[in-house]
């Protein structure tokens, strides 16, 4: 079932090649213009900042998900009450349908970005061990940012809209998670909370960790920490599930 779905998202993904298309000529544009910006401020530390954006872009086009919205429009509509008796997982069907998307955007844009920025910054290549600490991070990283998203989503069964809890979602991420900037250029006691929050393994964590900055300690400390938190966010969905079955108000349909 999960397999079909997921086949289903890369099919759909196929057909829209033109929206493909552009949103390629858009991240690329958006990593050269981030790396000319670190190049001008940072000439001696350039090359691994540039790694670090060239991974962090890739790792956000796979942990892309619309699942406040989603859910948001299927309350309005009142399609939810189909989703809740298919003899599949809510939140599953979702993310596989997601995932398929991102799984084809990350391989067609990143056989083109990647290349593209290794030859024009001579950016260096981590060591076997990085790749394979990171890619394992990285993994969680995707379940890890899906499942953040997903639980927010849920607030949606109160709120009837999700454009609030999206706007919130996405400015935790983009502040704490180290997508638009790494958190060792941010100050001592920004970075200390970011520390004490989910949100830096979705992004930081596991780039740093293919850029070889940890030792394999630490990196198997990381991976169990994302664990953790994969943990505290299925409690929390179930906390909320209970009390959807209290609250919950099909609207349309």
């Amino acid at each position: 079932m999960y397999g079909a779905l997921l086949k289903f998202g890369w099919k759909r993904q196929i057909q829209y090649r033109a929206g493909m298309a552009l949103r390629l000529a858009g991240d690329m544009l958006r990593l050269y213009v981030k790396g000319c910006i670190w190049l001008a401020l940072l000439r001696d530390d350039f090359r691994e900042t540039a790694a670090y954006t060239l991974a962090s872009l890739m790792l956000l086009i796979l942990t892309d998900t619309r699942i406040s919205g989603e859910l948001a429009d299927r309350v309005r509509s009142g399609m939810i009450a189909v989703d809740l008796i298919r003899p599949v997982s809510l939140k599953w069907y979702f993310f596989f349908d997601q995932l398929g998307e991102n799984l084809l955007r990350f391989l067609a844009e990143g056989a083109v970005l990647i290349p593209a920025a290794v030859w024009l910054w001579k950016l260096p290549f981590p060591s076997v061990q990085s790749i394979c600490f990171g890619s394992i991070a990285a993994a969680r990283a995707v379940f890890l940012c899906y499942s953040i998203q997903y639980t927010a989503g849920l607030l949606v069964f109160w709120m009837k809209d999700g454009t609030y809890t999206r706007m919130m979602t996405d400015s935790l991420f983009t502040l704490f998670s180290g997508l638009s900037i790494p958190l060792w250029f941010y100050p001592p006691w920004l970075e200390n909370i970011c520390r004490y929050l989910p949100f830096r393994l979705t992004v930081y964590e596991p780039v740093c960790i293919w850029l070889g900055r940890y030792t394999d300690a630490e990196c198997i400390r990381l991976i169990f920490l994302e664990l953790g938190w994969l943990l505290v966010t299925a409690a929390l969905q179930r906390a909320v599930w209970k009390r959807i079955g209290a609250v919950l108000e099909i609207q349309g349909g």
